[in-house]
């Protein structure tokens, strides 16, 4: 898990990054009949024989992508938030720079110098260096510039820093209702796959341990918490209990309906 500079919690890859991408090309780099099997054979039975890894891998994918359509999510908004994050994180790399470098040591500087002279083609004349700007400009230009180039580390490190200050962003709120949304989708269209493939209907636990070398959840659970771990890096889910229940609720009042083209069974 990771927090932004406004604290935003992001787990995994967040929605704010996925949103960005095309699900389909995603998702069939990262769910393949292989990496399925590999991820599910351990903790969960084996699937119905009808129902291969092959199966499970293309109803999971067509499953996250139809979860991505059924969300309405204010696409400006994610941007700008993934805009200010963007810029506030380069800005600190910068003025950390900036500070290291402005912090050179005296041996280090002197041998900057060193090279700065060794490295110039014009006479030096040691005793008339007159004004010591334009002197290093003249005489010494790289040096020069290393120092010019140092103060300018500063200077756009604060300008990213100020962008990203005046870029209006939702509330945090609305980023973290946004993200259950999306989880709560995902699970609501991947509840049909699992109970097709395992011949079982979905059952939840309140207080499930998820995630190697635990595996204490339902059999959904950990399918469910398996298959965002491969497509998004989600390997725990906020509040997994929760966002399952919800999903369960919306399944079993009205279940989604995959379009022509799906796999067999759906």
């Amino acid at each position: 898990m990771t927090k932004d500079p406004d604290g935003i919690l992001l787990e995994g890859r967040s929605v704010i990054d996925t949103w960005e991408e095309d699900a389909g090309k995603l998702l069939r780099v990262e769910l393949t009949a292989e990496t399925v099997a590999q991820a599910l054979s351990g903790p969960l039975p084996q699937p119905l024989a009808e129902y291969h890894y092959a199966w499970i891998a293309n109803a999971t994918r067509l499953a996250l992508a139809m979860a991505k359509l059924s969300v309405p999510i204010d696409r400006d908004a994610l941007v700008a938030v993934k805009v200010r994050q963007e810029l506030q994180r380069l800005s600190k790399k910068l003025l950390a720079t900036w500070v290291d470098v402005e912090g050179l040591s005296g041996n280090a500087d002197s041998r900057l110098l060193d090279f700065a002279f060794d490295q110039s083609s014009t006479p030096i004349e040691i005793h008339d260096c007159g004004d010591p700007v334009s002197y290093l400009k003249t005489n010494l230009p790289d040096f020069h510039r290393m120092k010019t180039a140092i103060h300018e580390l500063e200077w756009l490190g604060n300008f990213l820093r100020l962008t990203a200050q005046h870029i209006d962003t939702p509330p945090r709120r609305y980023i973290q209702t946004a993200e259950r949304a999306v989880r709560i989708m995902r699970a609501r269209w991947l509840m049909p796959v699992y109970e097709r493939a395992f011949g079982s209907p979905v059952t939840l636990d309140a207080a499930p341990r998820i995630g190697p070398p635990y595996y204490e959840g339902t059999k959904f659970m950990v399918f469910y918490q398996t298959i965002v771990s491969l497509a998004y890096a989600e390997h725990a889910t906020r509040d997994l209990s929760g966002v399952l229940k919800e999903a369960r609720e919306l399944h079993r009042a009205s279940p989604v309906k995959f379009p022509a083209g799906a796999p067999e069974g759906l």
